[in-house]
């Protein structure tokens, strides 16, 4: 069974059913209700490859999904391209025989053809990853929201309009951002499609006092504000706020970004690691300690 791009409806909806029965999802959902993107499956910069089991009737037994997207560094001018694998899976009677290794493997390849600097993905299995080329790098901070001082009094929020959902403006300021993944118009429709990510805005009289964040997004990001930006002064209120009535959320941050944004902690903020990343370039790789990227551009 050599891996093939996913292209049929049928083929893609098996792959989708493979990604439920492997990755725990809260009650009542789906796999591609914390990754919407996969449904927005045909496009050009994203394949979903999968290793087919043709009898009695076609159904998908190992799947892997990559994106190329250009990536903005933290060193303002700098842009790399980038790819980045996720939904990996296997079905539990076909694994031990290869499978995983010849999908992403596969992932790797197409994204490898596309000329990209590096290739990103996010998983538990190291070892197995490591043997792929894969290693730990980047950083990344994440801490109680009630551990950062935000240089700001929480009480002047009282002046701004609070609200709760998606709306447009949100993914317009995200496409400004000057760090992580370079947004295209089409991406709207599956930023709006994430019905698990809590979404919150702050505005002001001024049209510039602006500043949104999202929170959550299924299991791995539960209580975390991993998407935020906007204006300084109110996003920095918005998040004082937040540590009063929510002290248990978590922020998650590159450490430049807390010079950037003026913000300080009140424990040593240890560094993590970011992701798991192969370089393309090993003579002029990619600046790991300028990578950043926001929760919804991991795949």
């Amino acid at each position: 069974m050599n891996p093939q791009i996913l292209s049929e409806s049928n083929l893609i909806q098996s792959a989708f059913t493979l990604l439920d029965q492997c990755f725990p999802v809260e009650e009542g959902a789906h796999f591609v209700t914390d990754f919407p993107i996969w449904k927005s499956l045909p496009r050009r910069n994203l394949a979903l490859f999968g290793a087919v089991e043709d009898s009695p009737s076609p159904k998908v037994v190992s799947t892997t999904g990559a994106r190329i997207c250009s990536v903005k560094s933290l060193e303002p001018g700098v842009t790399w391209k980038l790819g980045m694998i996720g939904a990996v899976a296997t079905d539990s009677e076909f694994r031990a025989q290869g499978h995983a290794t010849q999908t992403v493997r596969a992932a790797l390849e197409w994204c490898e053809s596309h000329g990209v600097d590096a290739t990103l993905l996010w998983g538990s299995e190291h070892e197995f990853y490591s043997r792929l080329g894969f290693s730990l790098q980047g950083e990344q901070i994440l801490l109680p929201l009630q551990e950062f001082d935000f240089q700001v009094d929480p009480s002047h929020l009282h002046q701004f309009k609070f609200q709760r959902g998606f709306q447009s403006r949100i993914f317009e300021s995200a496409a400004q951002r000057s760090q992580g993944a370079v947004l295209q118009p089409e991406d709207h429709i599956w930023w709006n499609d994430h019905q698990s990510v809590d979404w919150f805005t702050v505005t002001g009289v001024v049209p510039t006092d602006f500043a949104y964040l999202g929170i959550g997004r299924g299991m791995d990001l539960k209580n975390v504000i991993h998407e935020w930006g906007g204006s300084r002064k109110v996003l920095s209120l918005m998040l004082s706020s937040l540590a009063k009535t929510h002290p248990g959320l978590l922020l998650l941050l590159h450490p430049l970004h807390l010079e950037e944004w003026n913000w300080t902690t009140r424990v040593p903020a240890k560094p993590q690691k970011l992701a798991l990343v192969k370089q393309n370039h090993p003579f002029a790789p990619i600046a790991m300690d300028r990578l950043w990227v926001w929760g919804l551009d991991a795949v």
